[in-house]
């Protein structure tokens, strides 16, 4: 499976574009994380990989831009590896290193975002 960020603009967050893609493509798509406002929305999404070309294209014929799934960025300059991102993870998308440093598996990540919440320094952000 592979993940990918839809981004909606505040023209097109009213239309059914999902459910366009979805009936179209006949593929299954995993809602990872939705945020969805008048403004705009934001997706997380997984969908199989051999059609993931397919999937891209078609959002995109919808003028929705898409971009490869990494929800979160590590700062490494303000990160202290203290593991309070690790301790609160639901599906170990972050793993401490022999060294004792934090990695993130990004493939194991479901965008819940509580790690951004839990780091005291600010050394997890939402990738822009």
């Amino acid at each position: 499976m592979k993940k990918l960020i839809l981004h909606f603009g505040e023209e097109i967050v009213n239309n059914a574009i999902t459910a366009k893609v979805i009936l179209e493509t006949q593929v299954p798509l995993n809602i990872l994380r939705a945020d969805v406002h008048e403004g705009g929305g934001i997706f997380l999404i997984e969908v199989p990989e051999d059609d993931c070309p397919r999937i891209k294209a078609a959002f995109e014929a919808e003028s929705v831009k898409v971009e490869p799934g990494k929800m979160i960025e590590k700062i490494d300059e303000k990160c202290i590896n203290c593991g309070a991102c690790y301790s609160l993870c639901p599906t170990n998308a972050i793993e401490i290193t022999p060294d004792s440093t934090i990695q993130f598996k990004y493939e194991n990540c479901i965008g819940c975002l509580y790690c951004i919440d839990t780091c005291p320094f600010g050394a997890i952000t939402i990738q822009e």
